[in-house]
């Protein structure tokens, strides 16, 4: 028996027809997507502009050494940098 009213059943609930459920669930579901995605996408674009290498160019005797040349090349872009380190 369908309850096309929207009367309230034994229990007090309001049953939804077939069309309202699916309309709630597609709404629902819209929901959840857009918050993934408010919440992720930040995520994602911060890991991909964030890097750093950090170092000390050192002599044999242990001591800093100033004005040498340091090249960073990336593998994957085949990027190169090269910086003077100030010591």
């Amino acid at each position: 028996m369908k309850n096309e009213s929207s009367e309230p059943t034994a229990f007090g609930l309001v049953a939804l027809s077939l069309g309202e459920a699916g309309r709630l669930f597609a709404k629902l579901r819209s929901i959840l997507v857009m918050s993934l995605l408010v919440f992720l996408c930040p995520v994602m674009i911060s890991a991909q502009a964030v890097s750093g290498v950090t170092g000390t160019v050192t002599d044999p005797n242990g001591g800093a050494v100033a004005g040498a040349q340091v090249t960073l090349s990336d593998t994957k872009t085949s990027r190169v940098l090269t910086v003077t380190t100030n010591g």
